[in-house]
């Protein structure tokens, strides 16, 4: 076996330091990317948390097989929570609206439509919310190094599609 002359080795070690390095700076960039970002989206959020008149959308879907879209309307003192549901090409929907008096809920679906009128539906707070509750600068910190967080359009509106691991180790995907 032929021993490295010291010219092979220097040029070694830099390749080996060269990509050290490439690979600080890809980190570096990725978390200081996440951070600028992340914080950016804290602060517009800000503006709309106290509002009493928006309209949310959420919709999770499950294994593939079903989906859920809960939307929550607020105007004043006025609510209109609705859950919709469809799984394996079946959909029901229930809808409780709340004047600032009484509840009435609606239930549909293919086989009856329901009115209870008066009814004892708790309506929840589903307000704007942080998703991406850092406390401290060291959670966002660890976010930006744990997350990946790309471009994206939603019904041609431009966003950034949000992927983590939550805490029990399922993985998040936020638009």
């Amino acid at each position: 076996m032929k021993i490295l002359n010291s010219k092979t080795k220097i040029l070694i070690l830099k390749v080996i330091l060269f990509i050290l390095l490439l690979f600080i700076f890809i980190f570096l960039f990725h978390t200081i990317r996440n951070y600028v970002i992340i914080s950016s989206l804290q602060s517009k959020i800000i503006t709309y948390v106290n509002n009493s008149n928006y309209t949310t959308k959420r919709v999770s879907t499950y294994d593939n097989i079903s989906t859920l879209t809960t939307t929550y309307t607020k105007k004043n003192n006025k609510i209109l929570f609705s859950i919709e549901k469809e799984e394996n090409g079946e959909k029901s929907k229930i809808s409780t609206y709340y004047d600032g008096k009484s509840k009435n809920t609606y239930i549909e679906s293919e086989n009856q439509n329901v009115a209870v009128i008066n009814s004892e539906i708790n309506v929840p707070d589903d307000g704007i919310y942080e998703y991406l509750d850092t406390s401290n600068i060291w959670s966002k910190l660890w976010l930006s190094i744990s997350s990946f967080i790309k471009s994206s359009k939603y019904n041609d509106i431009p966003c950034y599609v949000f992927c983590s691991n939550g805490d029990n180790g399922e993985k998040l995907k936020f638009i």
